[in-house]
């Protein structure tokens, strides 16, 4: 039987004439891919990513497959052309996120439990808007998203909403590449975001060299399964959650949405409370941190160097709110039921499981935190968190509640 036939895949990209200069440079690292830059209709108007999505989504090329949509202010991974049609090829039917930002409310542990899990692929969360700094859909769907878009006007602002409320009533699955293919820039942003925090990818492919069948060899749908658990309600729902580590504080967040709470509220429950609630025991978390978080350590500590009370660097609290953080998602990517579990011990595995608690830190500590370590001192911190998901994977408790759907 013939192979299928390779994907042929149309690009355009969403410009504003702020970032003309950069946008010849992107092109060029797009090779052989020939972008179509679409320029936002209406600069001078107030920010609306929307305005300029509505034109993009429908800029299909004849005869394309897939359609790609960007934003101007992406950095691609090394040979992103190569892996970008790969990937369309394992996953043709679905949504492709090339990216998902480092601090998402659900979307970045999706992607970070996948990468722990040693997982290709991340399920993302229906209720989340889908990342569209770099997005591939199937071209019929493309289209039907640029006609979803047009209905709504240009002051309504984020096309990323609309993709997730286009994406639900299609059934079209959304998944997030692990590791991305791109990166997001650094430059202010346009649309308004500069103060939405960290702006950076949850684990980048340009910063860890992993081989182009390291997606095929776990490309099938139930690769790293989102878990629910039971919540005490009248329904008898079950929901998903994810572990949050933000303002150096870990949390537990369920979506539950028959509350109609929206996805980013700034409400988690406390990991100490809730634990039980994803099958855990927060004694023993406090244990392990005690009992194995110093048995890493780099011998004894000199005075001033991070970690002991009394001298600068992350108090004891900080650090066990990051060993929890860590101990529940070890716990949780234990559990996944993956069909492709060898992946897990590739030897690129370890860097991308580094690379996803290296950004989860980054954006999750305090900036007194972050200051008053230093780098070295943010990196012990992240070795930490790394012994916490060992730990966590190792001393997993199954069957307080928590089951996989």
């Amino acid at each position: 039987m013939p192979d299928a036939a390779p994907p042929e895949i149309s690009v355009a990209v969403m410009c504003h004439p702020a970032r003309r200069e950069g946008v010849a440079e992107l092109a060029a690292a797009l090779r052989p891919l020939r972008p179509r830059l679409v320029w936002d209709p209406d600069p001078d108007a107030g920010p609306s990513p929307l305005r300029t999505a509505k034109l993009a989504w429908s800029a299909v090329a004849p005869g394309a497959t897939h359609h790609l949509v960007l934003q101007d202010d992406v950095m691609p991974a090394p040979d992103f052309a190569d892996r970008l049609a790969a990937l369309v090829s394992l996953r043709d039917k679905d949504a492709i996120a090339l990216y998902v930002n480092g601090n998402s409310p659900h979307n970045s542990y999706h992607v970070r439990r996948a990468a722990v899990a040693g997982s290709a692929w991340a399920p993302l969360a229906p209720a989340e808007w889908v990342p569209t700094l770099g997005l591939v859909l199937p071209a019929g769907a493309a289209r039907g998203l640029g006609a979803h878009l047009r209905g709504y006007p240009d002051d309504f602002r984020d096309d990323d909403e609309l993709v997730a409320e286009y994406c639900r009533a299609e059934g079209i699955s959304v998944v997030a590449v692990v590791p991305h293919l791109l990166e997001h820039g650094t430059g202010p942003s346009i649309a308004g975001n500069d103060g939405h925090g960290h702006r950076r990818a949850t684990v980048f492919a340009g910063r860890v060299r992993v081989p182009p069948e390291r997606w095929a060899a776990d490309s099938g749908p139930d690769s790293c399964p989102v878990r629910h658990v039971p919540l005490p309600c009248p329904y008898s729902y079950s929901y998903s959650y994810s572990v949050e580590l933000v303002a150096s504080r870990c949390g537990i967040r369920v979506l539950r949405g028959f509350a109609g709470e929206p996805v980013e509220h700034p409400f988690s429950w406390g990991w100490r409370e809730w634990a039980p609630l994803v099958g855990a025991d927060p004694r023993r978390i406090s244990g392990s941190f005690r009992d194995r978080a110093e048995a890493g350590a780099r011998g004894p500590r000199r005075h001033g160097e991070p970690g002991r009370p009394g001298v600068p660097g992350a108090p004891d609290r900080t650090r066990l709110e990051v060993w929890a953080a860590g101990y529940l998602l070890g716990l949780d990517a234990a559990r996944a039921a993956r069909p492709a579990a060898a992946v897990a011990d590739a030897p690129f595995a370890a860097e991308l499981r580094i690379e996803a608690l290296r950004s989860w830190i980054d954006s999750g500590i305090t900036e007194r935190d972050a200051s008053a370590l230093g780098e070295s001192g943010t990196e012990d911190l992240v070795r930490l968190c790394a012994r916490a998901v060992e730990s966590g994977a190792r001393e997993r408790n199954d069957g307080i509640g928590a089951r996989s759907a």
